[in-house]
């Protein structure tokens, strides 16, 4: 399956993510159930024929404690899982992982969350099976706490991970998440798939139709992280069923 649904949890609630302005995130409403509880949203992402999703605990990125009751919601829906909590060193990973047991997860680290390249190292080391890194944006620009990645293109920030190890790989420009302007990551996702033909390359945030699924898988992504389109009904069921064939 190319699309990879993605459920945004905030206070307990599934919400609609708006240019990476976290604070102003209000409940989603959707044309594919009646309201945002975890378990309606994940029971209308299987019903569309879906059976992964990507959960964005925005609370724990925040630094909170993982939403383990609606992570534990959702898992029953969906034979595997992507998971962002915030992970950034080796102590959080065993706590998903732990929580995790027999589920099949992906152990997704954000930039923003690494506060060394020494960090993703040892997570490599630990969890390289699982682990996927999401080289996060702000308007084109790394959004790091690692001054050197902060401070590079994103190119070449890409480099350094792929030469650390890092074998799955988001592109997610943040500030175009929602807004239905486009990911902005097509260059990027040229460029990298330009330089590692074997790295496995997903990309979200902006997606608006079909058009632009289309036009990033023939940059070299091979998933696509959508949300709002699946929710206001621009993907309905025939278009996840034809990318389900892809």
């Amino acid at each position: 399956m190319v699309l990879l649904p993605v459920i945004d949890l905030q206070d307990g609630m599934v919400v609609h993510g708006r240019a990476g302005q976290r604070d102003s995130y209000r409940p989603v409403r959707s044309s594919l159930c009646a309201d945002a509880e975890p378990a309606s949203v994940a029971d209308a992402f299987q019903n569309l024929g879906f059976d992964e999703t990507y959960v964005a605990d925005l609370d724990a990125i925040g630094g909170k404690a993982f939403d383990r009751r609606n992570l534990d919601t959702i898992s029953r829906c969906f034979s595997r899982i992507w998971i962002d909590a915030g992970t950034g060193d080796l102590q959080q990973a065993e706590q998903i992982m732990s929580w995790a047991g027999e589920r099949d997860i992906r152990l997704v680290c954000g930039l923003e969350s690494l506060q060394s390249p020494q960090h993703l190292e040892t997570l490599l080391h630990g969890f390289h099976d699982q682990l996927v890194v999401s080289l996060d944006l702000v308007r084109g620009q790394v959004k790091s706490p690692v001054a050197r990645w902060a401070s590079l293109p994103p190119d070449q920030v890409a480099r350094e991970l792929i030469e650390l190890g890092v074998s799955r790989l988001i592109l997610l420009d943040l500030s175009r998440v929602g807004v239905d302007q486009g990911t902005g990551t097509r260059e990027l996702c040229r460029r990298v798939r330009q330089f590692d033909e074997s790295i496995e390359l997903i990309c979200g945030g902006g997606v608006r139709d079909s058009q632009d699924i289309r036009e990033l898988l023939a940059d070299g992504c091979q998933r696509v992280l959508v949300a709002s389109t699946l929710h206001d009904g621009r993907l309905g069921v025939s278009e996840v069923k034809t990318f389900a064939e892809l």
